[in-house]
């Protein structure tokens, strides 16, 4: 898999729809689903009954990763908004606040069975 993730920028020459989207967030996804292809193998090797990985079309993705890059904070007419690059600002309700002296490493953005997006944010101690 990591093949795949270093032929990307070769793989945006070949399909255009890729290039909408951040660097980050592909290179998550194929990284995502090759932990989910160790675990898988990992499970049988100990002898439990596995099945396959199953496709979905890029319409079913619910949810999605940036890493390190290509978000950021910021206010609006009074508002805090996610900015993710190549996508949207989107506004915030923010349940917990997010300390200026942490380093915010990865933005998770999830839509629930009952069609609200949720985001989440893994922090790293403070900002050096």
């Amino acid at each position: 898999m990591r093949q795949v993730r270093d032929q990307l920028s070769d793989l945006k020459d070949r399909w255009d729809v890729l290039t909408d989207l951040y660097s980050t967030v592909t290179q998550a996804a194929v990284m995502c689903i090759e932990n989910s292809i160790k675990a898988l193998s990992q499970l049988k090797q100990n002898g439990y009954n596995v099945g396959s990985l199953n496709w979905k079309a890029p319409g079913e993705l619910r949810s999605f990763i940036y890493v390190q890059s290509g978000f950021e904070f910021d206010k609006k007419n009074g508002q805090t908004v996610l900015s993710l690059s190549k996508l949207a600002d989107i506004p915030l309700t923010i349940h917990r606040e997010v300390s200026d002296e942490v380093d915010v490493k990865k933005v998770s953005v999830k839509e629930e069975t009952t069609g609200e997006w949720y985001t989440s944010f893994a922090v790293n101690g403070k900002k050096e």
